[in-house]
């Protein structure tokens, strides 16, 4: 015990001294010459250079990286968005999935798990993230110039940090299910190990585990008498998954919804159970889904609705999503007004 008790203190004297250089050290790590490079290449840099090749190399690698970006967070660290760094890592995973291995897809997996970890506990309570969040330079919303003091209202709020986690959760989804979509065997296999890693925290909508529960299932039929591995890999998935239901939450649980998304929510539930699973789920200030849109609104609305798919050549999907990043109850004018550039700004 003697041994164990004099490591533990050598051990704790080492992590001091190591906070107290990385402390010291902090503010030349993200120097920037403008507010707007603040925001989008140091984040853009240290993504491309630093988190993304190292995080697949080893196990202990993933979970250091997923480690490492908690600890700048943690320190304060100038010039440093901790928000668009998670939102840049979970707005488009499809890429990623893509690109790995078998042996990075696991590794991969571990690190998104222990991100979603995070990101999961700041969602949990309000008081958890009002001490780890809510004055933190990584939860500014407006970057300003050193000269000028940042105002309380440039953070974000816990309830719109909330949103932002569903959005996540939905930009998740949507990645897992194209690569389920695509029938390409590297695109299968990495998106089912992936899912399997991060089944902790992910799904923990009931909505969207019904939808990827739908395309694992598909997989499952096609794959039965074919790729055997990959039957297996989803076999297992879904079988953990199915599990895991008692523990899904509702939308209104996750984060706050207008009167008018849970109507609309109701009547995609409605849908999914007819056999047409809604695009994307409804969200605080968002418009309904397509479907349900174009039953109730007026013809003008719809002859936009059409224009849009004839402008862009998008399918019906595509402006779904669009629609719901929009966030607006208008959108449907307002998205046939803009150029495709401006559109993808929204």
């Amino acid at each position: 015990m003697e041994k164990l008790q004099d490591e533990k203190k050598k051990q704790q004297e080492h992590v001091e001294k190591v906070m107290a250089r990385l402390k010291h050290e902090k503010d030349s790590w993200f120097l920037s010459r403008s507010a707007k490079s603040a925001k989008n290449e140091t984040i853009t840099q240290f993504l491309q250079l630093c988190l993304f090749p190292r995080c697949v190399f080893t196990m202990p690698d993933a979970m250091y990286c997923a480690k490492f970006v908690q600890t700048i967070h943690n320190l304060k660290t100038p010039n440093f968005s901790t928000l668009l760094c998670y939102d840049r890592l979970f707005c488009d995973i499809t890429y990623s999935v893509t690109s790995c291995t078998e042996n990075e897809a696991t590794r991969y997996g571990r690190f998104l798990n222990m991100m979603l970890e995070t990101v999961m506990r700041w969602h949990s309570r309000k008081d958890i993230f009002e001490r780890e969040c809510a004055n933190y330079p990584g939860f500014v919303t407006k970057f300003r110039v050193s000269n000028q003091v940042s105002e309380a209202c440039d953070h974000v709020a816990f309830e719109n940090y909330r949103h932002v986690c569903h959005k996540w959760h939905y930009k998740i989804t949507k990645a897992m299910v194209i690569c389920l979509d695509s029938k390409d065997y590297v695109q299968i296999r990495n998106s089912l190990i992936i899912l399997i890693k991060i089944l902790p925290h992910f799904p923990v909508l009931a909505k969207l585990a019904n939808i990827i529960q739908r395309k694992i299932e598909k997989v499952c039929e096609e794959e039965k008498n074919k790729r055997q591995d990959l039957f297996v890999l989803a076999t297992s998935y879904s079988g953990q998954l199915k599990a895991k239901a008692p523990l899904m939450t509702l939308e209104s649980d996750f984060h706050q919804v207008n009167d008018k998304s849970a109507k609309s929510q109701d009547a995609s539930k409605n849908a999914e159970q007819g056999g047409q699973p809604s695009a994307a789920p409804p969200s605080s200030g968002s418009a309904s889904n397509a479907a349900s849109a174009a039953k109730q609104v007026n013809g003008d609305v719809k002859s936009e609705y059409a224009f849009c798919l004839r402008k862009w050549n998008l399918s019906s999907t595509d402006l779904t999503v669009l629609l719901y990043q929009a966030g607006r109850t208008q959108c449907y004018r307002d998205v046939s007004c803009c150029s495709e550039r401006e559109a993808e700004s929204i």
